[in-house]
């Protein structure tokens, strides 16, 4: 497992990776995870609310969240590389109320205080961490009593090897484990269009890798709304790759 997390910082602080996250025409994957954030998140009043982000990625999700809603946000990070790239983009712009910060690789402990934050996003993130259930307690404990939570994990990955993941889930049993932690007031499985690119990726073949780059590239230009529809559209006939999951406090 420890193997794992040391690729798992090696591949997060790779040069590909990195321009990746900070230019989302690279990145259909966490640009539809970012809008399905912020088309669910309106609905509970966020406006001058605070935010912790666990797993930032490119950062575009809070940046964002910051700037429509005037959200207080913390982005947190394994790569100490793309922490320090977007502390510097937002130095650049001489935002207030926006920072991000590196975390342990090999620990799930959180460095916030108790009851501290109005919501937690933590998308793609549980897979990689070597305790997923010490980092589900730190997520309540860390949350406010209304607060709200929305978490993301990858699903449907019985017939691939992912080297980055270190479980693999399914919606039933981490629907079961966040009962015991959560109130779940809403839970869809979508994204199938990141299934196919996934399956290619996992060939690791110079043909299917090109076909993925140029299925990331097309599917970044279509607006979120439409593709939301397609997904769903789509679901009906192809697999979807993610969970995602709404949640507050007991």
């Amino acid at each position: 497992m420890d193997e794992k997390i040391k690729y798992n910082i090696k591949y997060s602080d790779t040069l590909w990776l990195r321009i990746a996250k900070f230019y989302t025409f690279f990145s259909y994957s966490e640009k539809f995870h970012n809008n399905l954030v912020k088309k669910f998140i309106t609905k509970f009043n966020p406006y001058n609310k605070t935010l912790i982000d666990i797993g930032f990625g490119s950062g575009q999700l809070i940046y964002q969240l910051h700037i429509k809603y005037n959200m207080k946000v913390i982005g947190t990070d394994i790569s100490e590389k793309t922490v320090t790239q977007f502390n510097k983009k937002i130095r650049k712009k001489k935002l207030q109320n926006i920072i991000a910060i590196k975390l342990n690789p090999y620990q799930e402990t959180l460095p916030f205080k108790t009851n501290s934050t109005d919501f937690i996003t933590c998308n793609h993130v549980l897979e990689h961490v070597k305790n997923d259930l010490k980092l589900l307690q730190e997520l309540k404990r860390v949350l406010k009593k209304d607060g709200i939570g929305i978490i993301m994990i990858p699903i449907n990955e019985e017939n691939l090897e992912v080297p980055t993941h270190l479980r693999k889930y399914n919606t039933k049993n981490f629907i079961n484990l966040l009962k015991k932690l959560f109130n779940i007031y809403y839970y869809e499985e979508n994204d199938v269009i990141t299934n196919f690119i996934r399956i290619l990726g996992v060939k690791n073949k110079i043909w299917s890798n090109t076909l993925k780059r140029i299925v990331i590239f097309i599917f970044s230009f279509i607006p979120f709304p439409f593709l939301y529809k397609i997904d769903k559209l789509l679901k009906k006939f192809l697999t979807p790759s993610q969970l995602m999951i709404i949640i507050g406090l007991k």
